[in-house]
């Protein structure tokens, strides 16, 4: 908005110019929270509550993903309490440095799961799942809730090296489908298509 980038210039320093704007951006949307920084990385701006989760500049959240304009941190990787951050860099020309950045918290528990977990035809066993690629460990960890563990158990981790498993042997294919083991190692028909730029 006008008013975010104006602060984060430096041309209006006052709080107020942007607080009543960005808390109620955050409560329509059901965000967990907002940051701004600066272009020296500092905190500039949090909505209420929401600063445990800027004091850093987010350094200490892993990245899902980033593709040089749209920046995704994880915060907890079990489902129930994780909160995703989806940042972006603030610029009043294209052409000039960046202001600042901005990042949007969300808790995919209360806003994006429910989505996948919302079958369009219902079943006994299909599921939806989000799963992101741990390179460090050369694992597939699942993000989103799966429906055949208990409430509470272990994030399930999968080794990327597996040709059974649908996430290792889509390794380079914009999508698949096929018979392959799932999180448990049970044998299920998958289908896999990749999050562009993540």
């Amino acid at each position: 908005s006008p008013k975010v980038l104006t602060y984060l210039a430096g041309n209006d320093r006052d709080r107020s110019a942007i607080a009543g704007e960005l808390e109620e951006i955050a409560s329509s949307r059901r965000y967990a929270g907002i940051c701004l920084w600066d272009k020296d990385e500092r905190l500039s701006f949090a909505t209420r509550g929401a600063e445990r989760l800027c004091e850093d500049g987010g350094k200490s959240h892993p990245e899902l993903a980033w593709d040089g304009r749209l920046r995704i941190l994880l915060r907890g990787l079990k489902a129930v309490d994780s909160l995703w951050g989806f940042s972006t860099e603030v610029r009043s020309d294209p052409k000039e440095a960046p202001v600042g950045r901005y990042c949007a918290w969300i808790s995919p528990m209360r806003t994006l799961f429910p989505l996948l977990q919302n079958e369009p035809s219902p079943t006994g066993t299909g599921e939806f799942s989000l799963v992101h690629l741990d390179g460090g460990k050369n694992e597939a960890v699942y993000l989103s809730p799966v429906r055949h563990l208990p409430t509470g158990a272990a994030v399930p981790r999968r080794p990327l090296a597996d040709p059974r498993f649908a996430v290792g042997a889509s390794l380079g294919r914009q999508k698949s489908f096929g018979v392959f083991t799932d999180y448990r190692g049970v044998w299920t028909l998958a289908a896999v298509r990749w999050v562009p730029s993540t």
